[in-house]
Parts: C-alpha cells; sequence; structure tokens
C-alpha cells in the first residue's frame, strides 16, 4: 500500500511539473507575439508586406479549392473542368444534341397513366405515362430492342427531359437497336412494387409490339433481341427486374432457348443486360 501511495505522488507530481512547463510555454508565446506585434507597429513596412503575404496565400488557397475535387491522380484536367462546372451548376454540361436519322415515337399504352402533382418532386407535371422509342435509320424487325429504364433517384426525370432523349438518339444510332424508354410512376406514386409492375408491363409490350411502321410479327421465325438497362437509380430497377426474371423465368443463365415460366410472351427471353450509375463509373 505504501509503494502505491508512493508511484501515485511522484505521478502527481510529474504531471504537476508538466502542467507547469505547459505555463511557462504558453507565457513565452504570448510574450514573443507581443514584441513581434510591437515590432510589427514599429516598421509600417513589416504591416505592407504581411498584408501582401496573406492576400497571395488566400488567393492560392482559393485557386486549390475550386480546382480540387477527391480523384486528382485518377482523372485528367478535361474531366476535372467538367467536374467543377457540374458542381457549381448541376444542369450546365447536359447533351444538347440528338443524333441525326433518329425518329421518336410518343406512344400510350392501356392503363399506364399517372399523374404527376404537387407532391410530385419532378418538374414534369401534369398527366404521365406515356412511352418514348427511338428508332435509328437502319431500324427493321431483326434490329435488338433494349428497354432503357431512367434515372433520377426514383423521384426526378422523363424519357424526354434531362438529357434522354439526346441518350436514347446516340444509343440507336451507335448499337443500331429500337430504344424503348418508360414515363413509369414516380414517388410518391411510384414505389417499388408499382415500377417494377410498370417497367416488367413494358417489357412485355415492347417484346411483341409492332413498332414504327414495322410489320414484324415475334412469334414467327427469328425474334429480335431483347436487351433491358438503365442508369443510376434507373439502372438499379433494371438489375431488380433481371434478378425476377432470372427467379421467374425470362432470363438466360444456363443457355436454354425459353424463358419457363412464361414471365415474358412466347417464351421470350434476355439476351442481356447493362447497368451504368453516372456518380461511379
Amino acid at each position: 500500500l505504501a509503494q502505491a501511495m508512493l508511484v501515485r505522488a511522484a505521478a502527481q507530481r510529474k504531471q504537476e511539473i508538466n502542467s507547469m512547463a505547459s505555463s511557462v510555454a504558453l507565457v513565452l508565446i504570448a510574450i514573443s507575439v507581443l514584441l513581434g506585434a510591437c515590432s510589427a507597429d514599429a516598421d509600417p513596412s513589416n504591416k505592407k508586406t504581411e498584408k501582401s503575404h496573406g492576400k497571395q496565400e488566400e488567393k492560392e488557397q482559393k485557386e486549390k479549392n475550386s480546382d480540387s475535387y477527391p480523384y486528382a491522380v485518377l482523372i485528367s484536367d478535361t474531366v476535372s473542368f467538367c467536374y467543377n462546372k457540374i458542381i457549381n451548376d448541376s444542369s450546365c454540361c447536359l447533351d444538347q444534341q440528338m443524333d441525326a436519322g433518329v425518329r421518336r415515337d410518343i406512344v400510350r399504352r392501356k392503363r399506364t397513366e399517372w399523374f404527376c402533382g404537387k407532391s410530385c418532386f419532378s418538374s414534369t407535371k401534369g398527366r404521365r405515362g406515356d412511352d418514348a422509342f427511338y428508332f435509328p435509320e437502319s431500324a427493321d424487325c431483326d434490329s435488338p430492342r433494349l428497354l432503357w429504364v431512367h434515372g433520377g433517384s426514383w423521384e426526378y426525370g422523363s424519357p424526354t427531359t434531362d438529357g434522354y432523349a439526346q441518350l436514347a438518339s446516340k444509343i440507336a444510332t451507335r448499337s443500331g437497336a429500337i430504344v424503348m424508354l418508360p414515363d413509369y410512376p414516380l414517388a410518391p406514386q411510384g414505389n417499388y412494387s408499382v415500377i417494377m409492375d410498370h417497367i416488367l408491363h413494358a417489357l412485355r409490350y415492347f417484346a411483341t409490339a409492332k413498332l414504327g411502321g414495322l410489320a414484324c410479327d415475334p412469334v414467327a421465325g427469328k425474334r429480335a433481341p431483347l436487351f433491358i438497362g438503365g442508369d443510376s437509380a434507373g439502372g438499379g430497377t433494371a438489375l431488380s427486374m433481371v434478378l425476377k426474371l432470372k427467379l421467374d423465368g425470362g432470363w438466360n443463365p444456363n443457355g436454354i432457348d425459353t424463358s419457363v415460366p412464361n414471365e415474358l410472351p412466347n417464351g421470350e427471353i434476355l439476351a442481356g443486360a447493362v447497368f451504368f450509375s453516372p456518380w461511379t463509373n
């Protein structure tokens, strides 16, 4: 017990010495600061130089902040320029250019209408639910069909706004595919099950519809390849649909020719899928 008390007393003494040393150091720092201030007051040129250095440091810091981004070592100066423009104005850089030769058809399917009212976050208000189809010049009955689910956190976006018309036109010309963008119900009208049901019905329609004046009979002969894709939240929905079809039929993981059970019409199966996340890709 005596030994423990001695150890404790020594520790307390050491703490007091350290505290005293810290106090002395603070006093010395304070004196140094005061002397420096007096010296600066005595010499006006020092103030001017100090002020100049301060402005220069502030300018350099602002430049550093304006050019900073988390992936500095990974992306080019061009990407950095675009990154900073987007940070300052999120709508600054939307593609405005449609690819030449692409035709757009707006189609209203049965029982797909919904209303975007006051509680709807999207800026596209009123009656909604029409699909947009984009046809390349080369479109025929053998052209692949890609159903694209637009992004926007399930709260924003439409098949004809936010750059999706331009994106669809470019996918159409570069892939030769007919592209469908369904106008699915957004929150709060649309939840997971509502959106999934809307996309499944759109995929069923797309698999068999005679589109754009093409007199195709998907039952007889060779069927055109059917794909699904999406970006951001839409990519998540597209992935959910692939998992559903893999479970219920309509996905082709084992090289089978038809889906069992028949989730898609006429034994149709997905030929593939693509998911794009603008934040990570």
